[in-house]
């Protein structure tokens, strides 16, 4: 095969998957918008019996993160932004939701109930500023890449940076001497903010604070996370009396505790 075939052969494949790689993801979109009208329009609890259907067979949490994607980005599908999305993955569009609010805008979309069309205003990210951040070019160990182009974990830190979560290099994490206590945050169970952890000993200089806040930040925002793809009318309506009890007493705690934090922060000024 001589070279202008190889040529033609190569950008043939390329232009193929291209196109390929932008249905994948309209295919996504859809999904997500068939399980977001079946969410709104099927009655109570009968959502998590749909799912289990042998046509969908889907998990709630699959289905919790396509209709997350569906309604953050699914009006994209009508703009020319769409090509830098397709050029991303699932796992790197949920990153993305991470992104704070100056990405995002409010537009008006139609949404189907059971009486017939009905117009809300949503929250979504904005298409210009989010193709702005993807096509972003930084300096990385392989060299100028745009954010788009970079590994997950690498866009991540990206995503974290544009939404101020510090993130301590090694030189900036406090050594062990033997004197200072070692904090240790479950990001899963996030601790009380007042327990003496966390406003002990452990404070004892500005990389500790600043460790210190973003092991709250990340565990509050891996909490949302986690109470998103969770609460809802399918799975509120299986917990006991008990569970909504404890859920309730615990809940009450947090926003105080997070509310004792804010007042603490907005007195400070560095």
């Amino acid at each position: 095969m001589n070279e202008v075939s190889d040529t033609e052969l190569y950008n043939e494949l390329a232009e193929k998957y291209k196109v390929n790689k932008r249905n994948a993801l309209t295919n996504i979109l859809d999904a997500g918008r068939i399980l977001q009208e079946a969410k709104e329009r099927l009655s109570h609890g009968q959502f998590s019996e749909w799912l289990a259907d042998h046509r969908v067979n889907e998990s709630i949490r699959t289905a919790q993160r396509l209709m997350s994607i569906f309604r953050n980005y699914g009006h994209i599908l009508e703009t020319d932004k769409i090509e830098s999305l397709s050029e991303i993955g699932i796992s790197a569009l949920l990153e993305l939701q991470k992104l704070p609010d100056r990405f995002k805008k409010e537009i008006e979309v139609v949404v189907m109930t059971d009486e017939g069309e009905k117009r809300e205003l949503r929250e979504v990210f904005d298409e210009d500023k989010l193709a702005g951040f993807l096509n972003e070019a930084i300096t990385t160990d392989e060299g100028v890449r745009l954010i788009k182009d970079l590994s997950l974990s690498e866009m991540r830190k990206c995503i974290n940076n544009a939404a101020g979560i510090y993130e301590p290099e090694d030189d900036d994490v406090p050594t062990d001497d033997g004197n200072t206590e070692v904090v240790v945050v479950d990001a899963v169970n996030p601790p009380l903010l007042k327990d003496a952890n966390i406003v002990g000993k452990g404070l004892d200089t500005m990389g500790d604070l600043l460790t210190t806040l973003s092991h709250i930040s990340s565990s509050c925002f891996e909490a949302a996370k986690k109470l998103e793809l969770v609460c809802d009318e399918s799975f509120v309506s299986t917990m006991s009396d008990k569970d909504k009890e404890s859920f309730n007493g615990v809940s009450k705690r947090l926003r105080s505790d997070i509310e004792a934090l804010h007042v603490k922060l907005d007195a400070i000024e560095v």
